[in-house]
């Protein structure tokens, strides 16, 4: 993995602590991010027309990924509903990690170097060590599951679209037409529920909409095409050093502590992805 992709993923992974913030800041998470998905839409289809479609062999991956990212939002809303965003942000970063380095050795085949493992594992250690909450009662619990499930379901998609932009042909199409796959289940499920909410939302916020979506797309749209250059665990790793960020933006933005044990776990998630990038696997 050279130097410009690890630089690009830790970029992504800025510009994905900064889409999370805005869904947490924005109070309904599920609302938040179909109003991210809606105007970001039309910025994909415009990407299409350059890009031209992706391999038909990769389209099934884009709609399992969409299906895949509406059990994402769900969890992901509930989640910010129950528990501070460094809580929840850095569970669901954690598991993801791990688990993505799992399913790609069962599924795909790819196992990664041991030095890269442990780098790995140490960034997942270090994530978790950024959970923090002034109490854990039973919201909070409910906000930790359903973090979790985040996890699993990043750890998904991951997955699926490793495995669709490599089948694509043109990462750049890919991430296009995933972005439009991925908004059908959501938006269909959305306008079924709460319709008037939606369309209010996308009405009055739609400024902070566009540069939400547009932070959004991007991100993925790295993380999408370092996929197709680079072991999925070692991606999913770096990208996960996006809840360094997300702690500062809890601590700066949303007066949320940040105290010795998130400087502790900042500097075990440091020594992982150094471990990651020395490797250079």
């Amino acid at each position: 993995m050279d130097g410009f992709l690890i630089a690009a993923v830790l970029f992504a992974a800025l510009l994905h602590a900064s889409w999370n913030a805005l869904v947490k800041i924005g109070g309904d998470g599920l609302l938040t991010i179909f109003l991210f998905k809606a105007l970001s839409a039309p910025v994909a289809a415009t990407m299409l027309i350059f890009t031209g479609f992706p391999n038909i062999d990769s389209i099934p991956y884009a709609f399992g990924s969409g299906v895949i990212l509406l059990f994402y939002c769900i969890f992901l809303g509930h989640a910010y509903q129950n528990a501070d965003f460094s809580l929840v942000y850095p569970v669901a970063r954690g598991v993801a990690p791990p688990a993505v380095a799992l399913l790609a050795m069962v599924f795909v085949g790819e196992a990664l170097e041991s030095s890269v493992f442990i780098g790995t594992a140490i960034v997942s250690i270090g994530i978790l060590l950024l959970t923090y909450a002034r109490r854990i009662d039973h919201k909070v619990m409910l906000g930790l599951v359903s973090a979790a499930g985040v996890g699993i379901t990043i750890a998904a998609y991951t997955l699926v679209d490793g495995i669709g932009a490599r089948r694509s042909g043109d990462a750049i199409a890919y991430v296009a037409f995933l972005n439009l796959a991925t908004f059908l289940p959501l938006g269909t499920f959305v306008m079924v529920r709460r319709r008037r909410a939606a369309v209010e939302l996308v009405l009055a916020e739609w400024r902070r909409g566009l540069i939400g979506g547009c932070i959004m797309y991007m991100a993925y749209g790295i993380v999408i095409y370092a996929l197709t250059r680079a072991p999925m665990g070692m991606v999913s790793a770096l990208r996960e050093t996006s809840v360094i960020i997300a702690a500062v933006i809890g601590t700066w933005m949303m007066n949320e502590p940040f105290g010795m044990r998130r400087f502790v776990a900042a500097c075990v998630v440091t020594a992982g992805v150094c471990i990651i990038i020395m490797s250079r696997g």
